[in-house]
């Protein structure tokens, strides 16, 4: 599918939705100008966002950062990562932010084939509805990684160019102030965006940096 026909699938969903849609966007990158992460990138994010999430959840728990030190994983924690694993029960904010990951741990376990469908984009997913998919305290990391599969450049290209014609829509109708009930959550859109584009190295930027421009 070239990116004119991925763009105007996207927008006919849309609009079938009840989402503005803005014909101006600019265009996805074309598949055969994108590169990937490698899995072997993509595994160790894994698990660093899991083990995030889960300290989230549960702040005083301190298997989560000795799982990831003990199989390590701790050097691919990000910057903003490291600080939230020194201090997690110290800022609400903080926390909160870290929780919101779990929308993009899922985004990226979608896109490696470890879960079949993503739900709507008004649904979010729980860490009970994850956690089975992680090895255990007393088990390797294989369990997982073993597992890891990337889906095909084309269709993982369909969900980024749906996902930021989205993202534009929901920021629009905030900004406009419009009273519209969207079938689709900004957070949980804005993770799957953030972690789509460190997918397909949008500007090639790091985690911690990636932008989500709309």
């Amino acid at each position: 599918m070239s990116p004119e026909e991925r763009k105007l699938r996207s927008e006919h969903i849309l609009s079938e939705r009840g989402f503005p849609v803005n014909p101006e966007l600019p265009l996805v990158e074309a598949e055969s100008d994108i590169s990937l992460r490698p899995l072997d990138e993509i595994g160790p994010r894994l698990f660093c966002l899991f083990f995030l999430v889960a300290t989230a959840f549960e702040p005083d728990e301190k298997a989560f950062a000795r799982y990831l030190r003990e199989h390590d994983f701790w050097p691919d924690l990000t910057p903003r990562e490291l600080e939230f694993f020194k201090a997690p029960a110290a800022d609400e904010q903080f926390r909160a932010d870290a929780s919101w990951r779990i929308e993009a741990l899922n985004t990226l376990l979608w896109a490696s084939r470890v879960v079949e469908d993503l739900p709507p984009p008004s649904a979010t997913c729980t860490l009970d509805e994850l956690a089975p998919l992680f090895p255990t305290s007393t088990e390797p990391p294989e369990k997982l990684l073993d597992r890891l599969s990337l889906r095909p450049v084309s269709e993982i290209l369909d969900l980024c160019d749906l996902t930021y014609r989205m993202h534009w829509a929901l920021k629009e109708v905030m900004l406009r102030g419009d009273d519209l009930d969207l079938p689709a959550d900004a957070g949980i859109v804005h993770q799957r965006h953030h972690a789509l584009n460190w997918l397909v190295r949008y500007e090639d930027e790091d985690w911690d940096e990636v932008s989500c421009d709309t």
